[in-house]
């Protein structure tokens, strides 16, 4: 049996705002939306920002439109929870826009990671990304800078991961049986420091600062990532997503893994054919870019074993050999 695959690239902490002498109108938040991104051809497709997530945000005060120094020192909300309440993203307690200065807002996803702020934005250290049943999508937004109140805060979120999808199907309608029982992606960094990387200055702060230049560094060890099925998946010529033993769309990502180089990285597929277990690894290369979907697609395919029959000519007597009927 020949199988050929190819690969296509594809913490809640409450706090009271600050006191100032007059506060206006309650901060709210427009429903946050997540930012596209395209590499190669491969389209990173939003799905929308889940209502049921929550995200936690920083408002620092400036009495000038932007002081580089005041980030992260004149907290008027300090790492609070949004959620979404009835109509309105906000948090269970009231904060209000300062009568006079400025705003600026930074925010992640989910509220539960261990993230700090600078003035060069949010990094996040020795994250870790564990089993796939423990994944989350982890995003951050991009800075929105010199609000002074009126309209809900717009936030613009990013995912910092990169997500992996895989996809099998059978090259034949009418050939043998397939069935994929098993993946595993191994040799996969799974620890790493994040950097938002954002400028200082006021020009690259009036308006929205993107998330443009952050990265991540400081990978620990490699660790092998397994794609738990819940049943074994029957495979036909229509391509199936697989996502958790089941079919799934293009928008439920099998993994989501640090960005990295891969070096040594590998695929372990687990099926049979006809009923007989095989395994075939393949090595996959290149580099997994924050906020990017790959797809990696396994065909499974055989060739019939035919017989091309051929026979050698009859051997004629030997000389002083020919038989005598009596």
């Amino acid at each position: 049996m020949a199988a050929a695959a190819s690969v296509t690239l594809a913490r809640c902490v409450k706090n009271e705002p600050v006191q100032a002498p007059e506060m206006g109108e309650q901060i709210a938040f427009e429903t946050p939306v997540l930012s596209p991104n395209t590499k190669a051809g491969v389209a990173e497709v939003p799905s929308g920002f889940d209502e049921d997530r929550d995200f936690a945000v920083w408002a620092h005060h400036t009495a000038a439109e932007w002081d580089a120094a005041k980030i992260a020192t004149t907290a008027w909300m300090n790492n609070v929870t949004i959620t979404k309440i009835g109509t309105e993203w906000k948090n269970a307690t009231s904060y209000y826009w300062p009568k006079e200065g400025y705003l600026h807002f930074s925010a992640y996803s989910p509220s539960t990671v261990n993230a700090t702020i600078s003035a060069a934005g949010i990094s996040i250290a020795d994250y870790t990304v564990g089993a796939q049943n423990t994944q989350v999508d982890l995003m951050v937004s991009d800075r929105v800078t010199g609000k002074n109140g009126g309209s809900p805060v717009p936030v613009v979120f990013n995912h910092i991961l990169s997500a992996i999808n895989f996809t099998a199907k059978a090259t034949k309608a009418d050939g043998p049986d397939f069935v994929l029982t098993g993946l595993t992606v191994k040799n996969i960094k799974s620890t790493g420091d994040f950097a938002q990387g954002l400028g200082t200055t006021a020009d690259s702060q009036m308006g929205t600062a993107s998330a443009g230049d952050s990265k991540w560094s400081g990978h620990g060890d490699a660790t092998d990532y397994i794609v738990t099925l819940e049943s074994n998946i029957a495979l036909t010529s229509d391509a199936t997503y697989v996502h958790n033993g089941n079919t799934a769309t293009e928008n439920e990502a099998t993994l989501i893994l640090l960005p990295q180089e891969l070096d040594g990285a590998t695929v372990v597929v687990n099926y049979t054919m006809e009923g007989v277990a095989q395994t075939t690894t393949f090595d996959i290369e290149g580099e997994w870019l924050r906020g990017y979907r790959y797809n990696y697609a396994i065909s499974f395919g055989a060739e019939e074993i035919t017989f091309t029959p051929t026979a050698t000519a009859w051997t004629p007597e030997a000389p002083g050999q020919a038989g005598t009927i009596k």
